[in-house]
């Protein structure tokens, strides 16, 4: 077994957000906050989109550079995977964003028309394009490569614990980067950015366990990079597209956590039965130690 595994992984965590945090940082943080004050929501929607699609780029990049300078090794399958499961997958998880929209056109609280600025279909035909490319960019190192490094050391069920911990955090900037822009303003307090910074530091890292196991599934089934980079892209693409432009329910928090429990229930039902196998118990590795 290799004795520097740790500093193998640490490294790439570090290449990573290295890569991606100021992206993030400076694009949620401030560009466009700034254009959005200056009437500038299309440039700021498509920055944003850009912005966030290089961003994702950070752990291959980690991945590539970890395992061809430290490893002399390469971890990623490069193998397409079966035509069914991409289709299985996209009608899964389409039927799982518009089921709560239904339920919402019913109770009267959404809407099926077609209401936004001119400026959003551009921003969608750009998104199809950039975003599944993203999405492996992503993928290529959670599941690529930490999910296919990790396992050797610390068997599957701890890998899947700590890579969706880093997926988690990875994210950060994402979530605290509008209050970074509010208190650079003057509009909320250091105190505030710190609590919300603890906060979704804590809930990146517990629902990315989650989320990062339901990726987890497809990769250890499969061992397909495209089709968990697919993954990836679907589940961004029910939330991006159905929530903000057909359905309309973003603004929900009920419609929006409803949608993603088929992906948390994949996810915890994947990490139990992967703990069952290996007979890890969670609390005494994790809180006596």
């Amino acid at each position: 077994m290799e004795k520097n595994w740790k500093s193998s992984v640490k490294i790439f965590i570090l290449i990573s957000f290295l890569f991606s945090w100021p992206i993030m940082f400076m694009i949620d943080g401030f560009l466009i906050h700034k254009l959005i004050a200056n009437e500038k929501r299309a440039i700021a929607l498509i920055i944003l989109l850009v912005g966030h699609g290089l961003a994702m780029f950070g752990p291959m990049i980690a991945s590539v550079l970890v395992q061809r300078k430290y490893l002399n090794k390469k971890y990623v399958f490069w193998t397409w995977g079966s035509i069914k499961n991409y289709i299985y997958i996209f009608l899964f998880f389409l039927i799982s964003w518009i089921i709560p929209g239904i339920i919402g056109v019913l109770m009267g609280k959404f809407s099926f028309e077609l209401n936004v600025e001119n400026y959003y279909y551009t921003y969608m035909i750009i998104y199809l394009f950039i975003v599944p490319f993203s999405g492996i960019g992503e993928e290529y190192g959670w599941s690529g490569f930490l999910l296919s490094y990790l396992p050797q050391f610390i068997g599957r069920t701890k890998a899947i614990i700590l890579s969706g911990a880093i997926r988690g955090l990875w994210h950060l900037p994402v979530l605290i980067g509008p209050y970074i822009y509010a208190y650079v303003n003057g509009s909320k307090s250091l105190i505030v950015l710190i609590l919300m910074f603890i906060v979704f530091a804590i809930q990146l890292t517990i629902s990315n366990i989650f989320l990062g196991a339901a990726f987890s599934y497809v990769w250890f089934k499969t061992k397909s990079i495209p089709l968990v980079g697919w993954f990836h892209f679907v589940v961004d693409l029910m939330r991006d597209f159905l929530t903000i432009i057909i359905i309309g329910y973003a603004s929900s928090t009920v419609a929006m956590l409803f949608a993603q429990i088929p992906l948390l229930m994949i996810g915890s039902v994947f990490l139990e039965k992967t703990r069952k196998n290996e007979k890890i118990n969670l609390k005494q590795n994790f809180v006596k130690k």
